[in-house]
């Protein structure tokens, strides 16, 4: 698949690696077709020979045809676009209802260890306690990565390119290659985080910078940076430490989810 910044219009038009206009297939019966015009229009010019089209019928079966492409291709881009769309909310509603049960069980534990009073309740409570913060900033960690792996990916990635004024070869590339080439972009180097208290920046300032920080409770410790530094997906890095977070605690639940 190749890959380009479909809005550079200079770089569409004068574009010789992957464009479907600049090849021998394309350029030769082009201009063997604009010959063959020009030397049908002066003969017609000339008086030599008249011919007459009797009807339109043949530029309209072709403007229906041409119609129905460009139709076609924009319900299939619109189809695409919304289910994408109704993913990304199936998949925040899933992670919601994962903590959502994870908190009200976890509460619930701490509500009857509380209640025993001992200190072997009391310690189970604290380290349920503990690992419900975890777990919620392993959440927050796993939506900032699914937002920021969404917001630059391969079409992004390319747009930055545009904008960043690379090179022309560098502009358009295949997916293989923008693996193999070094990042240019910056996409790779993952997102960086906030304190609550610290954000300034607003929603729109956010998303219209390429750089833009997530908003977390509490900054990434040492151990956390490099573990994501050296994972090569850093969602499914964070969705496997929630579930090994879950999976540690699940001994203490006096009620075990479903």
């Amino acid at each position: 698949m190749i890959l380009y910044y479909n809005k550079a219009f200079l770089r569409l038009l004068f574009a010789g690696s992957g464009s479907v206009f600049y090849r021998r297939s394309s350029i030769v019966p082009g201009l063997l077709l604009s010959v063959l015009t020009l030397i049908f229009q002066a003969v017609h010019d000339s008086g030599a020979y008249r011919f007459e089209i009797p009807n339109n019928w043949s530029m309209g079966a072709l403007g229906a045809s041409v119609t129905f492409a460009v139709v076609f291709r924009t319900q299939n881009g619109w189809q695409r676009y919304w289910e994408a769309v109704a993913q990304l909310h199936f998949m925040y509603s899933k992670m919601s209802d994962c903590f959502c049960q994870f908190h009200a069980f976890s509460v619930n534990s701490i509500k009857a260890y509380e209640k025993k009073g001992d200190n072997a309740s009391l310690e189970k409570a604290e380290h349920l306690w503990t690992h419900i913060h975890t777990v919620e900033h392993s959440f927050i960690l796993l939506s900032a990565f699914a937002a920021h792996r969404l917001s630059h990916g391969d079409n992004q990635r390319m747009e930055q390119r545009s904008k960043l004024r690379v090179g022309w070869a560098e502009q358009v590339t295949t997916r293989a290659g923008l693996r193999a080439q070094p990042d240019l972009s910056g996409a790779s180097k993952g997102p960086k985080f906030d304190v609550l208290a610290d954000a300034t920046a607003s929603i729109e300032e956010a998303r219209n910078d390429w750089d833009a920080s997530f908003v977390g409770k509490h900054h990434l410790t040492n151990e956390e940076d490099q573990e994501l530094t050296n994972a090569r997906d850093r969602v499914n890095f964070s969705m496997y430490r929630i579930l090994r977070l879950m999976s540690g605690v699940a001994g203490d639940l006096l009620t075990p989810p479903p």
